[in-house]
């Protein structure tokens, strides 16, 4: 128990309660500097935003606005507060948070106005891989409107990123909202015409759409883009052979694509779920139409790499069941004739020959002619 800690007896016969002790001389010297709440005027703030959107450090915009440092961090703390609470995006930076502030409240001069779209456009460039891989968690996880917003929140501050709009528009895909994935595609397309993940991605949209013939066509160019896509000979190489369009060609085009993945990812680790993603699709397109050699030999590959999916290896293993069943009911079937064959009888002597009588020359037959 601390020695300056003191009992207390409250009325009555109640326990005695230890009294909470003085803070330390030095704890109250800390607590003293730090800024209580105050009331802030609002000109006061956007005077304060103003000075530190200019990028002036905290005692400079003090010494500027002639505030003393405690009176600039309450103004800073307040900013901040306000942007966290009411803004779209959080800030670390008190030039940042300034910007932020004052375009919240419609306060921005042209130019402060630019320099705040130009660094949210930056500030999405920068964290377009975390919000591409949260995104897609959030997908797989079933979550598709928490990553709808995601997107669209980054999309306000950029609303040209190529990247973000095929994002939201697989999606809405993903979703069933196949209208609204499909505009999502077009302008992705109007920005950028030679993206061939985002013709992909429309591909697929207009396939599900029904439009079959629309989807070859948007693939075919796809694959134009990017001949060594192995994703998209596969399907290019499946939808071709169901409308029946040269079999023989799109099976050599499938087995292009697994040479290429089989090329390129057999030693790598991180590229399982795609490796899976082309070895599927292209073995139940060998499978459904009629190519079983070829099929097991993509099912052999899988194997050998670990590509192999449950569904692959369901059909594999249904595949040898029928051919084990099959071969039993030939088995039962051969013993069943062979156990209807009666055994034959044992073949009886021929009668004895007397070996004493002499044996008689064979008799000549005459023909027409005489002997003379």
């Amino acid at each position: 128990m601390p020695r300056h800690a003191q009992f207390w007896q409250p009325p009555g016969n109640g326990p005695a309660r230890i009294r909470a002790p003085w803070p330390p001389a030095r704890l109250r010297s800390i607590v003293r500097t730090v800024p209580g709440p105050s009331f802030i005027p609002q000109e006061d703030l956007i005077r304060g935003a103003r000075v530190l959107a200019a990028g002036k450090s905290l005692k400079r915009a003090a010494a500027d606005l002639e505030w003393d440092i405690n009176r600039m961090r309450r103004c800073v703390t307040r900013l901040d507060t306000e942007v966290r609470v009411g803004g779209e995006r959080h800030w670390f930076v008190m030039r940042e948070t300034a910007l932020e502030w004052l375009r919240m409240r419609g306060l921005c001069t042209p130019d402060e106005l630019e320099r705040a779209v130009s660094m949210a456009r930056q500030q999405v460039v920068d964290r377009l891989p975390g919000t591409l891989r949260h995104g897609a968690q959030l997908q797989s996880e079933g979550d598709h409107p928490q990553a709808e917003r995601m997107y669209l929140r980054s999309l306000s501050d950029d609303p040209e990123n190529v990247t973000l709009t095929a994002a939201l528009a697989g999606c809405l895909l993903e979703m069933g909202r196949l209208k609204e994935a499909l505009e999502r595609f077009d302008f992705a397309l109007f920005c950028e015409p030679d993206a061939a993940e985002v013709r992909f991605g429309r591909a697929i949209t207009l396939y599900r759409m029904g439009r079959k013939h629309d989807a070859v066509a948007e693939l075919e160019i796809a694959h134009r883009c990017d001949p060594d896509e192995a994703h998209m000979q596969v399907w290019l190489g499946s939808w071709r052979m169901e409308l029946n369009r040269c079999r023989d060609e799109n099976v050599e085009l499938v087995k292009r694509a697994m040479a290429i993945v089989t090329r390129s990812y057999a030693n790598r680790d991180d590229s399982t779920e795609y490796c899976c993603g082309v070895t599927e699709p292209a073995f139940f397109t060998l499978w459904d139409h009629g190519y079983a050699d070829e099929a097991m030999a993509v099912a052999s590959a899988a194997k050998i790499h670990g590509w192999m999916t449950e569904e692959m290896a369901r059909v594999i293993k249904g595949r040898e069941e029928a051919r084990a069943r099959r071969a039993d009911e030939a088995r039962a079937s051969a013993l069943a004739c062979l156990s209807r064959i009666e055994p034959p009888s044992a073949p009886q002597d021929p009668p004895s020959r007397d070996r004493t009588r002499p044996r008689q020359p064979p008799s000549r037959r005459r023909t027409g002619s005489s002997y003379h």
